[in-house]
């Protein structure tokens, strides 16, 4: 398994403390996922069921301590919220040392993470060698103001409040001392001496981890960082906000609003843990019934104090509705609905029918509506609240803050006056326009190459170099370190081949990558199997897995793919055997699976493993595969019937009749089996595929384009088979190539249907016969004859049967000067190699598409199974590098057709075309391999994610 990195996290108190630190550590280890994480919990009293919600849906690399909780009681009388929630870290920290202490003996943590309300904990970060950080929950304008906040103070005599001017942060919107965080408004207070005392610490860490991102706060962001402001690092990674888990999507409210008008509600809520006065609840009531808007409205119990159930959630067994205004409620039934104490506020946030949110401005509500495009009524009561509705109403101008009067209360018409300001004055529209460029830039932010996403990869990148530099520091490691991937091939020489070539070249390129391969077989394997493992270096490992009896297949006929797969579920409990008796000795980092042996996949995550699919197929196949759920859902007959070409993303379009074999009916189990194949593509890590990006531009762009849903995909290739020259200088092999050297340049088709493709009796004499009346030069590979098309794929024909033996009479004799037939196999790469060879009748299966490709050889193209269809259009129809035959009505290609496309290819303009066309081929494909080729750099790309995940 891979070297996992520790990190060591401590929460806040409370919600609004606990909720953003953990979604911050579940998207740091699902970008990153050899990240672990152990968070160490502390809490005053019982967690409340909102914070078990959330912890029940961390991931395994997530780890939770709790600490002993403080007894509400034990805390000092009248203590600020702000001082209860550090009281209740430092009576935790004993205990905090006690388990890091534990744990640092088997787990080397590389840095503490700690809530801006948990900055005591970081005496421990230094005590254990970690890095320290501080994750900020609230906005950097709110860092900003307190890192400001040390020098305001030095050149300030008065309260702040009562300074005449705006109060100038570098980088932000003028802010009045009023609006500055509550702690600010007494100076005087412990509140205040405690946090210029936490912001002092803030200065002493390595980095503050920021929920913010770029685009939201450009101004205060580059103030922050600038060359000298003696500032710690300050890493900007939002927006982070709670997912929706679809927990509560039968509840009232959303029914309710499934009947409202879009973008006709208004969302009233205080959060977690804001309350009103009785008299500011009686004003808002009645404001809202004189807007003759609708709204949602989330109550909470009446309390003098603002963040009176930060705490406690409010739920404290009274009935919030009560302190209503008289009829209230029956009042605006039509109009308005009230909840008590909680409502699933992501899920009414991205409702269609919310066009307002009028919010108590805690950043993490702040984060959501912009997350979801909905333009705010500020209405702040705590904490930095205030300074967040000046950004969002002054600054950003994406929402509109009532007046209070002198004793702090909004009042009714106030209220009805910023509701309809925002739900259908033209101020209201423009700050939806706003806020709507400020959700696309926050959805910016979080994509790949976002700027949050980056800034996370920074510190992630920072924090994996620390801990390699600790493993060769205190392990004495090699800085080479060895990077083991296991590789399960799928079933047959069609399959097994491809996976072993990408393996040699990828230790080739990159010799510090060991490979394991785990085969699964059915019975004994192919002599030629072996021919091929003897040849494999030696960090390239290899082990056959129990082989499945030929006579545990059910006695029904099978489909190929059906088979195969078939093969590879017998097989399961021997690889996870395999696989764990691997790991226990070899730290392994990836698990690369063939397209046929996807059910492998499921113990990539047993084993802590990143997930990979050797596709060994076109990536026009891949598109398909993709597509083809979608296609399944649109289409109600069968596709050869369809009266248009099929259009799938990036490809050329394809009639139905030539999509793969599996499709060709939708009623059977092949095509169930595929549909559910198709499906299972999408939960990998990513997807390598034997192509390259000059042969299939248009596949792989829509492949890699963002927002596709599909997981990364790695054009890799051309990846073939080298020619080692074995079975070259014996028996069927010497002989071809001896008859080869005789003839002249570009004169000879070779004719070969791979090493699975068999012909029925009546196309093996219509092939014969065409090959004679064509006058041309041929080398034949033939097999004995079978009406199914794959019937050598398993079996390689190794029966002994004579397939000369089915030619037609005096066929030997009369072509004896023209051709040479070779049965069952002959040495295809030396062969397309050759000078003397100028045409390929093939198959179309795409191994030997690509080594056609890659010796410049243009094709016949004449596909039987599976996918060889699509490659067939894509090689005549896309590329214009081969020629197409018609069959007949019964599926034959005649005689007259065969002479046909071999004098077309062979002798006439429009081969000289395919020639120049293959050639251009070639080429692209010779550079897409060479050093800076973009294949060599995919490759390239792929093993530096695993190598730093070692």
């Amino acid at each position: 398994m891979e070297k996992p990195i520790h990190i060591a996290v401590v929460p806040g108190v409370g919600y609004s403390h606990l909720n953003p630190i953990l979604q911050f550590s579940k998207l740091l280890v699902h970008l990153h996922p050899h990240f672990h994480v152990t968070c160490f919990i502390p809490s005053l009293g019982s967690l409340p069921t909102d914070s078990k919600t959330i912890l029940q849906t961390l991931p395994s690399n997530i780890h939770c301590y709790f600490l002993p909780p403080l007894d509400p009681k034990n805390l000092p009388l009248q203590l600020p919220l702000e001082l209860q929630l550090q009281f209740t870290v430092n009576h935790s920290l004993p205990s905090l040392h006690q388990v890091l202490k534990t744990l640092t003996l088997k787990t080397p943590f590389v840095a503490m993470i700690v809530d801006s309300f948990a900055v005591e904990a970081l005496d421990l970060a230094k005590e254990f060698n970690m890095l320290s950080y501080v994750y900020f929950p609230s906005a950097v304008t709110t860092l900003s103001s307190y890192f400001h906040l040390i020098k305001l103070d030095k050149v300030t005599s008065c309260e702040y409040r009562d300074l005449p001017e705006p109060v100038k942060i570098p980088g932000c919107v003028p802010i009045h001392g009023r609006d500055l965080v509550v702690q600010a408004q007494d100076r005087l207070s412990q509140s205040y001496k405690f946090l210029l005392k936490r912001v002092e610490r803030f200065r002493l860490v390595d980095g503050v981890i920021i929920n913010s991102f770029l685009e939201m706060e450009i101004g205060v962001i580059r103030a922050l960082v600038e060359e000298g402001s003696g500032n710690p690092v300050v890493y900007p990674v939002g927006p982070i906000i709670q997912q929706d888990t679809q927990q509560g999507h039968d509840l009232e409210c959303l029914a309710w609003l499934d009947k409202q008008q879009p973008c006709s509600v208004l969302f009233v809520s205080f959060g977690s843990g804001g309350t009103l006065s009785q008299e500011q609840i009686f004003e808002l009531a009645l404001g809202l019934e004189l807007s003759d808007h609708r709204f949602l409205w989330v109550m909470r119990a009446p309390s003098n104090l603002a963040n009176a159930a930060y705490l406690s959630g409010g739920k404290d067994g009274v009935d919030p509705l009560q302190f209503l205004p008289s009829g209230f409620l029956d009042r605006t039934k039509e109009k308005g609905l009230v909840i008590p104490l909680w409502a699933p506020q992501i899920q009414i946030l991205s409702h269609s029918s919310v066009g307002g949110f009028l919010s108590h401005c805690g950043w993490n509500s702040v984060l959501e509506s912009v997350m979801h495009g909905v333009p705010l009524i500020t209405w702040p009561l705590f904490a930095e609240q205030r300074m967040n509705a000046v950004v969002l109403s002054e600054g950003l101008k994406v929402g509109v803050r009532p007046r209070v009067n002198e004793n702090g209360i909004v009042e009714r018409e106030e209220i009805v006056k910023v509701i309809k300001c925002l739900m259908e004055g033209e101020e209201g529209g423009t700050m939806r326009d706003r806020m709507k460029e400020l959700k696309n830039a926050a959805n910016n932010a979080i994509k790949e190459d976002g700027s949050s996403i980056k800034t996370l990869s920074q510190l992630a990148l920072k924090l994996r170099n620390l801990a390699f530099l600790n493993k060769v520091s205190f392990m004495n490691l090699d800085m080479e370190k060895t990077i083991h991937i296991a590789v399960v091939p799928g079933v047959g020489f069609g399959h097994l081949v491809p996976i072993l070539q990408f393996t040699k070249l990828l230790v080739h390129l990159h010799p510090f990558i060991h490979v394991t391969c785990l085969i699964p077989t059915l019975g004994s394997p192919p002599s030629a199997l072996k021919t091929i493992l003897q040849t494999l270096p030696s960090n390239i490992n290899y082990t056959f897995l129990l082989p499945v009896d030929p006579n545990d297949l059910p006695q029904e006929t099978l489909t190929l793919e059906m088979k195969s797969q078939l093969i590879v579920t017998l097989s399961l409990p021997y690889l996870h055997q395999a696989l764990k008796s691997l790991a226990l000795r070899t730290p392994l980092v990836a698990l690369v699976a063939d397209s046929f042996a996807v059910e492998a996949l499921n113990f990539a995550k047993d084993f802590n493993m990143l997930s990979y699919i050797y596709f060994t197929s076109a990536a026009t196949t891949l598109s398909f595969s993709f597509y083809f759920p979608k296609l399944d859902e649109e289409t109600s007959c069968e596709y050869r019937d369809l009266p248009e070409p099929i259009k799938i993303p990036g490809c050329i379009p394809l009639h139905g009749s030539d999509l793969l074999t599996p499709a060709q009916d939708r009623s059977s189990q092949a095509y169930k089996h595929f549909l559910q194949h198709s499906k299972s593509l999408c939960f990998a890590d990513g997807v390598l595929v034997n192509s390259f990006l000059e042969m299939e531009m248009g596949p792989i762009k829509a492949l890699t384009e963002e927002g596709s849903g599909n997981p990364a995909v790695y054009p890799i290739g051309p990846i073939i088979q080298t020619g080692t020259k074995s079975g070259s200088d014996v028996g069927n092999g010497k002989e071809c190539l001896t008859w080869l050297d005789k003839q002249k340049p570009c004169s000879v088709l070779y004719v070969s249907f791979g090493s699975g493709g068999t012909l029925s009796q009546e196309q093996t004499v219509e092939l014969a016969l065409g090959l004679e009346l064509s006058n041309h030069r041929f080398l034949w590979v033939v097999r004995a004859p079978n009406n199914s098309a794959n019937a050598a794929y398993f079996s390689t024909q190794d029966d002994d049967v004579d397939p000369l033996k089915f030619l037609p009479s005096g066929f030997l004799e009369r072509t004896k000067e023209k051709g040479l037939v070779i049965p069952s196999w002959a040495p295809q790469i030396q062969i397309l190699s050759h000078s003397s060879v100028g045409g390929f009748l093939s198959h179309c299966g795409w191994n030997s598409c690509l080594e056609s490709v890659m010796h410049g050889v243009p094709l016949i193209t004449w596909p039987l199974f599976a996918e060889q269809r699509m490659n067939a259009a894509l090689l005549s129809e896309g590329l214009k590098v081969g020629v197409r035959p018609r069959v007949n009505e019964n599926g034959i290609v005649e005689r007259v057709e065969i002479v046909k496309v071999i004098k077309c290819l062979m002798e006439e303009e429009e081969g000289r075309n395919l020639c120049n066309n293959m050639k251009e081929l070639k080429d692209a494909a010779i550079n897409a391999l060479k050093e800076n080729g973009p294949s060599t750099k995919t490759i390239y790309q792929l093993t530096l994610k695993w190598r730093n995940l070692v």
